[in-house]
């Protein structure tokens, strides 16, 4: 309204003003025109009509900005359980088990995914990624399934050997997909408005080197350096089966290197979960 008064002279719009400031002088200036009870009628349910709708938008944008403040907000410790757990039974319909053999480390992963100063008391890095070692079955993917959504960044889990599949199909190309934050449509509430999602790699050690057109590739390793060049290490995340002697050993002493650089290590014992 003030940029059409501003259009207009200043006698034009001090009547302007004068007509919005009192209802009954705008009606008297058309107090020559009958209108019939059908027309009064229309006119009503117009008006009326108009201000459902703007009501009904007003409701509607005030939803909007009460849930996006609510995806928004930063998870504490409770409500980042609370919400772990009902993904994670809801996503894999079954319940997500805490003993005496995960228990220590789910504590820590919490602090991580909320983003407490806690969680670097004892050495580790906010600023790092999850790197889970331990023997096959101890639950280092239903870890990390666990905390796949969370407000510090979101995840997609996948498999070092798919990875290195893919390889045979794409080449090169893949090394620049999984070794750059995936980028998020504009205001998904399903990843909590995050621009940027992440990558844990299930399984690092299980993928076999493989041959493109004659070239023999280590993707992960490739992969893993690229990440490491680029220094946005809190975005990924490792599970693997191998020590650190078998890292070095299939990898090499620089990545090895590399990864303790990168990730904050965790060790997962106890039993075989899956029996």
């Amino acid at each position: 309204m003030e940029n059409l008064l501003q259009a207009l002279g200043k006698t034009e719009a001090d009547y302007l003003r004068q007509l919005l400031s009192d209802p009954i002088k705008r009606i008297q200036q058309f107090s020559d025109v009958e209108l019939t009870e059908g027309e009064i009628a229309e006119a009503l349910i117009s008006a009326k009509s108009k201000k459902h709708t703007s009501q009904e938008y007003e409701r509607a944008e005030q939803y909007r900005r009460k849930k996006y403040q609510e995806l928004i907000e930063p998870f504490d410790t409770d409500k980042l359980n609370r919400f772990c757990h009902e993904f994670y039974c809801k996503r894999f319909d079954k319940k997500f088990i805490v003993d005496s053999g995960n228990s220590i480390l789910l504590h820590k992963l919490t602090q991580y995914f909320t983003g407490s100063r806690e969680f670097e008391s004892d050495g580790y890095s906010l600023k790092k990624g999850i790197l889970i070692q331990g023997n096959v079955g101890v639950g280092k993917t239903e870890i990390m399934r666990f905390f796949q959504k969370n407000k510090k960044c979101c995840y997609r889990i996948v498999s070092c050997a798919d990875i290195a599949d893919e390889y045979l199909t794409y080449g090169d190309e893949i090394e620049g997909v999984y070794s750059t934050p995936t980028e998020r449509a504009i205001n998904d509430p399903d990843v909590f408005f995050q621009k940027y999602t992440g990558t844990c790699f299930d399984d690092l050690g299980t993928e076999e080197i493989k041959n493109n057109f004659g070239n023999k590739k280590n993707v992960m390793a490739d992969i893993l350096m690229a990440i490491y060049d680029k220094k946005d290490y809190s975005k990924f995340h490792i599970t693997t089966n191998l020590d650190p002697n078998e890292i070095e050993e299939r990898y090499g002493t620089r990545v090895r290197s590399r990864m303790r650089e990168m990730f904050n290590i965790f060790i997962l014992q106890g039993a075989d979960r899956r029996g």
